[in-house]
């Protein structure tokens, strides 16, 4: 895998890890997380899209955190 393209809908995140900016709390340690993976990618990119176009991905994180089996 040497593309990542990394979307979400939390735009204060999805624009931190964009500039690459340094903030305090939860959201820098997303950016931090998100940022250590960064070099082993070629082609690394991070896109804000609006929750109704994020849907499909919205639903699997909610029924993941509910799931109490390992299959995702």
């Amino acid at each position: 895998m040497n593309k990542v393209i990394i979307e979400g809908d939390a735009q204060v995140v999805i624009h931190a890890l964009q500039l690459k900016e340094r903030r305090n709390g939860h959201v820098q340690l997303l950016v931090d997380d998100a940022h250590s993976l960064y070099n082993l990618f070629e082609d690394f990119s991070f896109n804000f899209c609006f929750r109704d176009c994020n849907q499909v991905a919205h639903r699997l994180a909610k029924w993941a955190a509910c799931s109490f089996t390992e299959e995702v």
